[in-house]
């Protein structure tokens, strides 16, 4: 269990980056543009949603252990650039499945009004002789 504790921790560290990133995402998106809001389609469907956070954390899982195996063929800095890289693109990946999607709402009023208008010519008292007295 101490073997994989360190994969367990970078699991649980990248779902909360994945997801505080998704989170500062939206509201810097609703503050900086106003009635423009970004929402992530697949956080309404939560089997996708689940289905997704477990892929990524597969996947980083198996980074990371790459990563360990890594360590003893090249140098500290560079494995640890490397993880970053790989790190870096499985969350543009999270945030690309996710499905963002730029929406806006604004609300339009007009003041209405209503015409009538009475038809009194001749030519609405003939009788329609095929049609029933209901019509």
């Amino acid at each position: 269990m101490r073997r994989h504790l360190p994969i367990l921790l970078i699991m649980l560290a990248f779902l909360a980056v994945a997801y505080s990133t998704t989170l500062l995402i939206s509201y810097a998106g609703s503050a900086w543009f106003g009635e423009w809001r970004l929402v992530f389609l697949q956080f309404a469907s939560q089997t996708r949603w689940i289905g997704l956070s477990a892929a990524c954390s597969i996947a980083v899982a198996c980074i990371a252990l790459l990563f360990r195996y890594e360590q003893q063929l090249i140098s500290r800095q560079l494995g640890v650039a490397l993880l970053c890289l790989r790190l870096s693109l499985i969350l543009i990946l999270f945030l690309t499945l996710l499905e963002p999607v730029w929406t806006w709402s604004y609300e339009d009023e007009h003041q209405g009004r209503v015409v009538v208008a009475l038809d009194a010519s001749e030519s609405m008292d003939t009788k329609d002789w095929h049609a029933p007295d209901a019509e």
